[in-house]
């Protein structure tokens, strides 16, 4: 039962809204394999300035239509992980129009001991900019795998 906790600055209608957590959900269901109606999506709209989001020191520039998305959730496998990683990049372009730099990732797993987290599972709370990157141009499972 993973809970999502979209932030992002105001401004979306209701509709877009909409378009934005059905596609985060899709993507949650084809990647963890959990049921359509376990669905726990909590969306916190900030006023412009209320958010920063840098570039990483990768020289890019990020829109005005940003989001975070943290996933609170039972331990992932590396896999589920990257998996959901390029599905959402790939979907929230398509489905809501956000360039895959607009949006960051982050993974909260309460039952996971930090003296288990191995450099792949640490790698894996990454800024999705980096990982989306990585996975895309297919460096991300022949370096960390």
């Amino acid at each position: 039962m993973p809970l999502v906790r979209i932030d992002m600055i105001e401004g979306r209608s209701d509709e877009e809204l909409r378009t934005l957590l059905g596609t985060i959900q899709n993507c949650v269901v084809e990647s963890f394999g959990v049921p359509e109606t376990d669905r726990y999506q909590i969306v916190h709209e900030h006023k412009p300035g209320r958010m920063v989001f840098l570039d990483t020191g990768l020289g890019f520039t990020r829109s005005e239509q940003r989001i975070s998305i943290q996933f609170f959730t039972s331990p992932r496998t590396h896999l589920e992980k990257i998996k959901l990683y390029k599905l959402l990049s790939e979907e929230l372009e398509k489905e809501c129009g956000l360039e895959k730099r607009s949006f960051d990732f982050r993974f909260h797993e309460p039952g996971r001991r930090l003296e288990l987290r191995t450099r792949r599972s640490a790698i894996c709370d990454w800024p999705a900019s980096v990982k989306t990157a990585l996975v895309l141009d297919g460096l991300w499972p022949r370096v960390y795998l």
